[in-house]
């Protein structure tokens, strides 16, 4: 991996010159995000690599519906290892809700795609998030984007993610977990 900077992105202006080739997402970027940076629904990083933003991506907090199917299936062990986080005893493996912390977005410019920064990045999110001490979420959750042209959910699967719900229906998002705990 080339030599990369992650910064907090403050003003949308920095993606102005930024495409990762998805229509509907470079659309939303250098539109309506520019209003969830000001309102502060999350926060956003740029990834810089010579000074030119070549990835970004948000985090925020989540709440998650995890029905009794999937979390049984991941005190089974079929789902991702730590085990530890899975203790069926835990009252908050009870929870209709499961707090999560969300990736909102994550585009990589269209340059530098299929040359592992999308994946260099969760697990640098993954690793921030063990580190942050006030983070207690053991899930990290997205909303993988699909359209008839575009799916991002193979790309999350590489990466250890797994549906919360049937990955059959035609939907614009497919709701995927990793445990991080």
């Amino acid at each position: 991996m080339k030599q990369l900077e992650i910064q907090k992105l403050s003003d949308a202006n920095e993606l102005k010159d930024f495409y990762c080739g998805v229509e509907a997402i470079d659309s939303f970027l250098h539109g309506d995000f520019k209003d969830y940076l000001y309102l502060g629904i999350c926060k956003a990083y740029v990834v810089k690599e010579n000074g030119n933003v070549v990835a970004m991506y948000s985090l925020d907090k989540f709440n998650v519906f995890i029905g009794d199917d999937v979390k049984s299936k991941m005190r089974e062990g079929i789902k991702p290892i730590p085990q530890e986080a899975l203790d069926p005893d835990n009252p908050y493996w009870r929870l209709p809700l499961i707090d999560s912390i969300e990736i909102t977005y994550l585009a990589v410019a269209k340059e530098r795609q299929h040359q592992h920064l999308g994946s260099f990045i969760i697990e640098r999110i993954i690793l921030d998030l063990l580190a942050d001490n006030e983070c207690t979420s053991p899930l990290l959750t997205v909303r993988a984007y699909q359209s008839e042209t575009y799916t991002a959910v193979p790309f999350y699967e590489k990466c250890g993610f797994f549906p919360t719900e049937d990955s059959s229906a035609s939907k614009p998002t497919l709701c995927m977990y990793r445990i991080i705990a």
